[in-house]
């Protein structure tokens, strides 16, 4: 938070014009208004993940000093921060784009399906060759931890890249069925892999440990039972509005009524 406060910062930033640019192009009339927050919508979808994703790199990296007190612009601008940057973007277009192609697919829209098909595929490409520059970049900058995501995390490695090219497999013969759920699960494995390949370590280069910087046992009791219920109270909801919303259920009375 002190280190890398200023790609933190930003990417917050990102996350307030974004909900303000989806919300008010709805409300306002003029097109240069709607074109103003519609650019505005899309520069904080590119800024957000990409500076949160320098901010893992710099963890990564190992940059992140245990008793920083200052922000510094080298924790974040080292290549495996930018490159991770970039990699955040991608993955971000990469399930977008499989998730409208469901979407389209189910609104029986050829058009905007073919159109989301070909986004998939070039940026699951993109991400897989990014993934690959960044462990040879990683390995200048934090070479044990890249040995450990070949070796101990190396299955959750394979995994990512087998759900990877089945996905391309499936966007090339035409079909959907089951694009969602790999594309996720590839991207749930590379993260999986991470984590393996860190423990137990939290900030490399330090020596704090995931134990060593834990609250105390009663302070995590308490947190696990507010998550569980949490999950417990808003996950059926969010399921309940994604299937009401893909069956196209949640259609305003004026909506339907308007002009073509």
């Amino acid at each position: 938070m002190v280190a890398a406060a200023l790609p933190l910062w930003l990417s917050v930033l990102g996350i307030v014009l974004r909900g303000a640019g989806f919300a008010f192009r709805k409300e306002v009339e003029k097109l240069r208004w709607k074109r103003l927050l519609g650019a505005t919508f899309a520069l904080s979808s590119l800024l957000t993940p990409f500076f949160i994703g320098t901010v893992v790199g710099a963890v990564v990296a190992g940059k992140i000093a245990l008793n920083a007190e200052h922000s510094t612009l080298t924790a974040w601008t080292n290549p495996t921060s930018i490159l991770t940057g970039c990699l955040f973007v991608i993955v971000c277009a990469y399930e977008a784009a499989v998730f409208l192609l469901g979407e389209a697919t189910t609104r029986r829209d050829p058009r905007l399906a073919r159109y989301f098909r070909r986004r998939a595929a070039i940026a699951g490409a993109a991400a897989g060759a990014l993934s690959l520059a960044d462990l040879l970049v990683l390995r200048s900058s934090d070479a044990a931890l890249a040995d450990r995501l070949t070796g101990r995390a190396l299955p959750l490695v394979v995994v990512a890249g087998v759900c990877g090219i089945v996905v391309f497999a499936v966007l090339v013969t035409g079909r959907t069925r089951g694009l969602r759920v790999l594309s996720a699960s590839g991207v749930a494995a590379v993260v999986w892999a991470w984590g393996v390949a860190q423990y137990p370590t939290l900030l490399p280069e330090t020596g704090l440990t995931l134990s060593g910087s834990s609250a105390p046992h009663a302070t995590l009791v308490a947190v696990i039972a507010v998550a569980v219920l949490a999950v417990a109270l808003v996950v059926p909801g969010f399921f309940l509005l994604f299937f009401l919303h893909g069956r196209q259920l949640l259609e305003s009375d004026a909506a339907s009524t308007e002009p073509l």
